[in-house]
């Protein structure tokens, strides 16, 4: 294998895996807002008349924000990176490649760290508050 062949196929691999993690992020984005709007607008029938472990309930709702907004913002990953490459390469035109801004890291683990956590509070407060 040459060396454009290999740079073309790790190029293709790349793409494919950028489009999946946004398909993964806007999927995770999608359940976590839609799970936070039911549960706000519907807090009355959760909760019951005497909840118990209502800090659990507040956890999920700040876990499944901070999962939608963290997922949002992870969505500026490829501009980042196209700066950044952009940038890279005026400063040295032989540089073919710069990846993200080391912060989208972050942002990916809040949104993967957050989204199950919310989920989990969820279920126990339900397992809390069932008859």
């Amino acid at each position: 294998m040459n060396t454009e062949s290999i740079y073309k196929k790790l190029a293709e691999m790349n793409d494919i895996k950028a489009e999946s993690r946004d398909k993964f992020t806007d999927r995770l984005i999608t359940v976590s807002t839609g799970a936070l709007a039911f549960s706000i607008t519907f807090r009355k029938a959760l909760i019951g008349s005497a909840p118990e472990h209502v800090w659990l309930l507040k956890g999920a709702w700040i876990a499944l924000a901070v999962s939608a907004v963290c997922g949002v913002f992870l969505h500026l990953g490829g501009a980042s990176a196209a700066i950044r490459m952009v940038k890279a390469m005026k400063a040295d035109p032989t540089r073919a490649y710069a990846g993200t801004h080391p912060i989208y890291r972050l942002l990916y683990l809040l949104v993967v760290l957050a989204f199950p956590s919310g989920l989990f509070m969820f279920m126990l407060f339900a397992v809390f508050n069932t008859n």
